[in-house]
């Protein structure tokens, strides 16, 4: 499969579409979704920390219900609702998940009796321990990207940075599992069931990626990020970051590329797919990706933005079949530096937390 086939059909099963601040985003449903809970997560965020009495006394009804009216939208939202089909077996943040939970016990609520339990759910002690220990996650999570980031760009003073997002055909997923298990996939059992051993192929496909392209750019491979997501359309596709010595590198495009068709001809025998975000680096306002100089703050506060989108994708949904054995998300180490590697003198430092 040529170059073009492969990221028309990859545009088939996607819908591509411009979102926060002209940044594109290729991605299938979960777009809408993840944007919807991310506005999710803002609005409770303000709503715990609104004046109690205006939630509560009638004059200030009226306020309420403009300032949060998108929570009440969100009740009838499609995406919303449809939640637990299109992430099967998947939990969510703190915030969506209280919301997800009073939506559903809530129904014949009026939108202010509906904010106002949100508002005490938000107040609750186990909300409140909820948030402390997915707090303590994403900031462990957060501060291991940064030292990552940061600790590559000490090691050499430019980064050839890739971003790609590598997924499979339309209707694989159901033609494998169905093979492997021999059973009908709408018991939830049975999925979840197929969902495990496709997980385990999909980990593979991952692994013979990494060893070709530590073996086919040697030293100036430097390190990667990744993160595996599934949803119900595209079934299994990671979001990739790939970081290459960029006094040995410098076609960005190209090397996505070729990793792309790796993807598709070799590693999945045609099943694959790709879309090679640095041949599209005119739809990005804040560009991380590409020839990257260690002393360019901001365009290497765009690369760690880049790379802890990663980890908001990992906070807002996260699948329970991933665990220590069978992670969601992963990335390299930082390597040795040689005693005969430049040394830094002067200029940018770093990102600190």
């Amino acid at each position: 499969m040529n170059t073009l086939e492969s990221q028309t059909r990859f545009l088939d099963d996607l819908n591509l579409q411009i979102i926060d601040n002209d940044k594109l985003r290729i991605d299938d449903i979960s777009c809408s979704t993840y944007n919807q809970l991310s506005s999710i997560e803002e609005l409770l965020n303000a709503l715990k920390n609104e004046n109690k009495q205006l939630v509560e006394n009638i004059s200030g009804h009226n306020f309420i219900l403009k300032k949060y009216q998108k929570l009440i939208w969100y009740r009838k939202d499609q995406y919303i609702n449809d939640l637990e089909e299109n992430f099967p077996d998947s939990t969510f943040s703190p915030y969506v998940n209280l919301y997800l939970q009073i939506k559903e016990k809530g129904r014949k609520f009026d939108d202010i009796d509906f904010l106002f339990t949100l508002k005490e759910g938000l107040l609750s002690d186990t909300f409140k321990k909820e948030i402390v220990q997915q707090r303590k996650y994403a900031s462990e999570y957060k501060k291991e990207v940064r030292n990552y980031i940061n600790g590559l760009f000490e090691y050499r003073s430019r980064l050839l940075v890739i971003r790609i997002d590598l997924s499979y055909r339309k209707g694989l997923f159901r033609e494998v599992t169905t093979n492997i298990l021999n059973k009908p996939l709408s018991k939830k059992e049975h999925k979840l069931e197929a969902l495990k051993a496709w997980s385990l192929e999909v980990n593979e496909h991952r692994k013979k990626l990494l060893k070709y392209l530590k073996k086919q750019y040697s030293k100036g491979f430097l390190g990667y990020m990744w993160k595996l997501e599934y949803t119900e359309i595209k079934s299994f596709h990671y979001h990739m970051m790939f970081f290459l010595d960029g006094s040995e590198h410098r076609e960005d495009i190209t090397i996505a590329q070729d990793i792309g068709n790796l993807w598709v001809n070799q590693i999945t025998q045609g099943d694959g797919l790709y879309w090679n975000c640095n041949a599209n680096k005119d739809k990005y306002r804040n560009l991380g990706i590409g020839m990257i100089n260690h002393n360019d703050e901001a365009l290497r506060n765009n690369v760690l933005e880049t790379a802890l989108y990663l980890v908001k994708r990992d906070y807002l949904i996260r699948s329970v079949m991933f665990n220590a054995k069978n992670r969601a998300f992963g990335k390299g180490q930082i390597p040795e530096k040689s005693k005969s590697g430049r040394p830094r003198k002067d200029g940018f430092k770093g990102f600190e937390l």
